[in-house]
């Protein structure tokens, strides 16, 4: 009986230490790791791939005339509203697919607008913005003329030395606003910084967050 009382202490004993409790700061501990690793799975979702640059054909003398006379009406009045039904009209003569002409209406506006002053910057981001919040422009197009403008920007800059700085303001903003396609975007600032890394500085924070 002494020996049966003995061993039923014993596997009290062992239920006992079976049922100590984890301290709560080694709890919290592993509550901490775990949502770090949730934390950095989450991360690693969110990176934009690159996506490479595919541009079209130049566009023929016509054609040139037809934009540099859009943008020209909206550096003058800052119309959206007129702006958009140019663009339509642009879109109707069937001379070129939307895609090129959209570029090439994104690259020549910016590079009208950083000619002229930081606020015709800023008016004609917003001018692209309204574009693409009707559909009129789709994010890639407009990522694609921001681009070509990154590889043109060693030659404005001598003339526009805040040229860069502008630049990657007004890309900055209208990535926040999802007016840019992030993956256009990525793959022209990786060529970019190829091609220019002393102008790809002021870029930096740009990439940083696509």
């Amino acid at each position: 009986e002494e020996e049966e009382e003995e061993e039923e202490e014993e596997e009290i004993d062992d239920e006992e230490d079976d049922d100590v409790a984890v301290p709560a700061e080694e709890l919290e501990e592993e509550d901490m790791d775990e949502e770090e690793e949730e934390e950095d799975s989450s991360g690693e979702d969110m990176i934009v791939p690159a996506t490479p640059v595919k541009h079209g054909p130049e566009l023929d003398e016509e054609a040139k005339n037809k934009v540099g006379f859009i943008l020209e009406e909206f550096l003058c009045c800052h119309d959206v509203t007129e702006a958009v039904e140019c663009m339509i009209e642009l879109h109707g003569l069937g001379t070129y697919p939307k895609a090129v002409l959209d570029e090439e209406v994104v690259r020549r506006g910016l590079e009208m607008a950083l000619d002229a002053s930081p606020k015709e910057c800023t008016l004609m981001a917003k001018m692209f913005g309204s574009l693409v919040d009707q559909a009129i422009l789709i994010p890639e197009d407009a990522a694609k003329g921001f681009c070509d403008v990154f590889l043109d920007l060693a030659d404005i800059s001598i003339d526009i030395p805040k040229a860069p700085e502008l630049l990657a303001s007004i890309a900055a903003d209208m990535l926040k606003t999802g007016h840019l396609d992030a993956g256009v975007i990525k793959a022209g600032l990786v060529e970019f910084q190829k091609e220019d890394p002393k102008n790809f500085k002021f870029f930096e924070g740009v990439l940083a967050t696509v």
